[in-house]
């Protein structure tokens, strides 16, 4: 659980440095403060940009189970966001590689494009499951430590660009272990 006063992210061990990305710890608001705080949860909240390219911001959740994470996707529908699917994406981690959840949304009039990445130490699943068989795998290997993590970028000019640089970043989070 995250302590009544804290207003910063708690640390998860992921560089601030990651192969010509550079992060930047991103402040936390009191309402996603109250949002975590019954969880039993590590989260980082942080922006990575590479150099002379839009940054892409991260949100890391680690726990001990599927069932202790916040639901990133719901809070992006809360939000207005409207999450548009575009498909899946191959990720590269360190046991392989697995396909991670690509979506468009526009939010305050601006498009962004955000990534889902769920892995586990048990594997890896689609977060959003996409139905019935991708429930029952994030079922299996959501009952030990996970690591749910949404990567979000603004679509500023070309599409592809902005893909590629979810990828890249989500190859290098997804390589460290949890």
């Amino acid at each position: 659980c995250l302590p009544s006063n804290r207003d910063a992210a708690p640390s998860i061990n992921l560089p601030y440095e990651l192969d010509g990305w550079t992060g930047t710890d991103l402040k936390m608001s009191k309402a996603v403060a109250r949002n975590y705080r019954p969880l039993d949860v590590k989260l980082l909240l942080r922006s990575y940009k590479p150099e002379n390219k839009p940054p892409v911001d991260c949100v890391i959740q680690e726990a001990t189970n599927i069932h202790q994470v916040h639901d990133l996707f719901a809070c992006l529908n809360y939000s207005g966001g409207k999450p548009r699917r575009l498909g899946t994406i191959n990720i590269e981690d360190r046991g392989g590689s697995h396909n991670a959840n690509l979506f468009e949304y526009t939010f305050h009039r601006r498009k962004y494009l955000a990534l889902f990445s769920y892995q586990s130490k048990a594997g890896s699943a689609s977060y959003p499951p996409n139905g019935f068989l991708e429930q029952m795998r994030l079922a299996v290997v959501g009952r030990v430590p996970c690591r749910l993590m949404e990567l979000t970028t603004p679509v500023a000019g070309d599409r592809k660009e902005a893909i590629s640089r979810l990828t890249q970043l989500a190859s290098k989070v997804c390589a460290h272990s949890l």
